[in-house]
């Protein structure tokens, strides 16, 4: 089975200032989610929820989805396995990463370098909070 990215688009995205400075550090949260593309049976999406409350007074929301294309229709086996879940969003995270300090860059804001992340323990971490 070959896998590519295929394309990828902003479906949110919204800065907005908030009340005042503070002293606390960047906090980033964000999660994924993989689901098919309900028009074709080879493709899927990665949507990534994206949020950033900057120490500099603002607030960066993004939703931004990934769309990755399959040889093979997906079938049951694909979305047991663990591509959909580890392999593509961190494929598609760099370009996450670039997206937002460019953002912020052209915004006139603080360039923000997002951390590398483990996607393994973040889909673990996941499936265990969906178990409960």
């Amino acid at each position: 089975m070959h896998l590519k990215l295929k394309d990828n688009k902003v479906d949110e995205l919204l800065i907005t200032k908030t009340q005042e400075e503070t002293e606390l550090v960047n906090r980033i949260n964000f999660t994924y989610s993989s689901h098919p593309v309900a028009e074709c049976d080879t493709d899927f999406f990665v949507k990534f929820d994206f949020t950033l409350t900057s120490d500099r007074g603002f607030k960066f929301k993004l939703l931004h989805d990934f769309i990755f294309e399959c040889d093979e229709p997906l079938d049951e086996s694909f979305w047991k396995g663990s591509f959909h879940k580890i392999n593509a969003p961190a494929i598609a995270y760099p370009y996450l990463r670039a997206f937002v300090s460019t953002v912020l860059l052209n915004a006139g804001l603080e360039s923000v370098t997002l951390p590398s992340i483990n996607f393994v323990e973040m889909a673990k971490k996941m499936d265990s909070e969906s178990e409960n």
